[in-house]
């Protein structure tokens, strides 16, 4: 029984539950309290009705919503050394920060740079007491297949374009160690590495094209313009006598030439292929052939095509000192001039490409870096979910608010509801009062 009772009473408590009631004076309330047509009680029951659970729920939002949002925050960090910087890299690469001090470092600070060069360009080959040792004052004289006839110009050019490239790659070293490097934020080690080795590596191919780009234009020129070699390898000029009222006269012709018949034409032929073709020494004086060099309608195009095989050999340097007055002292010691063996074959050309450079290694000094970086602070930002006293703080600095919105809208709310729920029953009654079945107007 008691049981039941309490069950209705807290349905009478609820259906008569009322927020927006009108306040009335405590101290007349049963003279002064004024009487509140049904309608307009209602409608505050109905407006509280709806309030109360919008309320709940929009809380329950609120806090839900409070609770689940990631809240970043981002962490200071002041005493900045190398294992610390290492520790946040790993943990945070994603949001770590760390401005440079000094954002400018000279590259020479840190980098340096060594190059391991092809050993042809430090032997004995290609030294002046090797070189003039090839030198013949009638080597214009000896056929075009002849290894005399360009011997001394090709040794010259070899060592001329050692010469070369070593210089190319010291203004290159001195360039980059005038540059500077832009430290906007501290790098690791493994990203520092990867930009420094990108920049050298554009250094490296603009040093590679200089000389690719040297050396091309010289060839485009001299065959473009058909210059006639010195040494008689594109074009033969011959002298013949002739018959004439003039003593001494004598008639020119000039043969240009094709590797292999270098006078088999009197005319230049339409395509004039001595800038492509090759062919290996062979000649009558040595009865063998040179190993790795060629001939070329030019000597420095037979240059380019060698392989640097004979200077590997000790029985083609053999074969050399037995028909060039090499010196004695160089005789004895060949075998300790030998450079190793080419196994890939690359021609000088092929060397001319990465500058004669075997090995290019660059070396960073990281630990001047980073202190002359000099990092004042790194910054980095977690993300970590609302505690549960923050979301409570949260709800209740917008319960206020919330209140002020639900007391101004609900009634609003239930306003539009109730006049258009009137408007409807007033239009139902007109509707059906214009009914009529046997001529007059039924009114309900």
């Amino acid at each position: 029984m008691n049981f039941k009772y309490l069950l209705r009473w807290v349905y009478e408590q609820i259906r008569d539950y009322n927020l927006f009631a009108p306040e009335t004076d405590d101290d007349n309330n049963d003279e002064n309290k004024l009487e509140e047509s049904g309608t307009a009680l209602r409608n505050q029951k109905y407006t509280t009705r709806l309030y109360v659970p919008l309320v709940i729920v929009s809380l329950y939002i609120i806090f839900y919503i409070s609770l689940l949002q990631p809240h970043p925050r981002e962490i200071i960090i002041l005493d900045v050394t190398p294992n610390v910087f290492d520790q946040l890299q790993h943990k945070y690469i994603k949001t770590l920060s760390c401005p440079c001090r000094e954002v400018k470092i000279p590259y020479k600070a840190f980098v340096s740079t060594m190059m391991t060069l092809h050993p042809i360009c430090s032997s004995v080959f290609v030294s002046d007491e090797w070189i003039e040792a090839f030198y013949l004052a009638n080597a214009s004289e000896y056929f075009l297949g002849d290894f005399a006839n360009s011997a001394y110009s090709q040794h010259k050019i070899l060592a001329s374009l050692c010469t070369l490239c070593n210089n190319i790659l010291k203004q290159t070293e001195l360039n980059l160690r005038n540059e500077d490097f832009i430290a906007i934020e501290l790098s690791s080690e493994e990203r520092l590495k990867s930009e420094i080795t990108s920049v050298v590596g554009g250094f490296r191919s603009s040093a590679t094209t200089q000389i690719t780009s040297y050396i091309d234009y010289i060839r485009t020129v001299t065959q473009a313009n058909r210059f006639i070699s010195r040494l008689n390898t594109n074009m033969v000029i011959l002298g013949e006598k002739v018959n004439s009222s003039l003593k001494g006269s004598y008639v020119f012709h000039g043969f240009w030439s094709s590797l292999g018949d270098p006078f088999n034409s009197a005319n230049m032929p339409e395509n004039f292929v001595c800038d492509k073709g090759y062919k290996p020494v062979s000649y009558d004086i040595f009865r063998k052939s040179v190993k790795g060099f060629a001939q070329g309608c030019y000597p420095l195009e037979g240059l380019l095509a060698n392989n640097l095989e004979c200077f590997s050999d000790i029985n083609c340097l053999n074969m050399l000192t037995n028909h060039f007055s090499i010196p004695e002292k160089m005789r004895t010691k060949l075998s300790q001039f030998l450079i190793p063996k080419n196994e890939e074959n690359n021609t000088i050309y092929d060397h001319l490409r990465t500058l004669f450079v075997n090995k290019w290694s660059t070396n960073i000094d990281y630990s001047i870096y980073f202190d002359t970086c000099a990092a004042s602070h790194c910054a980095y930002t977690i993300t970590k979910q609302t505690e549960f006293a923050s979301a409570v703080t949260i709800l209740i600095g917008l319960y206020g608010g919330l209140i002020a919105i639900c007391r101004l809208v609900v009634p609003w709310i239930i306003n539009v509801l109730m006049k258009f729920k009137h408007r409807s029953r007033s239009n139902g009654i007109i509707n059906f009062g214009i009914i009529s079945n046997d001529g007059k107007k039924l009114f309900i």
